[in-house]
């Protein structure tokens, strides 16, 4: 124990009370017992956005004749859907046919589409 001095009397006090050690303990205890509770939370939220839906998608090729005026651009935006960016499917088209620039088409180039199919 330490030695206090107060004015002219000296006093010995514990540095803290067994009341506060136990308040803090119970603190640890219930800020241990939140833990669970929120790693529980996040993977219920997680599980959420996760999990596809069931239905089940495959792809298949269509084959495209680029005509003059056509881009990559142009040429996705008619196979894509409201829903779908239309940037996944300039990358599935380049990645398709090997394109290493999306510039290099030219009309009468036959393109590979991959088009993606829900059952």
């Amino acid at each position: 124990m330490r030695t206090y001095r107060n004015n002219t009397k000296a006093t010995v006090a514990p540095m803290c009370s067994n009341r506060s050690i136990s308040s803090r303990r119970r603190f640890r205890r219930r800020r241990l017992r939140l833990i669970p509770v929120l790693i529980l939370l996040l993977v219920n939220i997680m599980g959420t956005t996760i999990i596809p839906d069931d239905s089940q998608s495959f792809f298949s090729r269509e084959s495209y004749t680029v005509k003059a005026g056509d881009t990559l651009w142009s040429i996705a935006d008619d196979y894509t859907t409201n829903e779908e960016d239309i940037r996944v499917m300039v990358d599935r088209i380049i990645e398709a046919n090997d394109l290493s620039n999306s510039s290099n088409i030219y009309p009468g180039d036959r393109l590979e589409i991959p088009v993606e199919h829900y059952e």
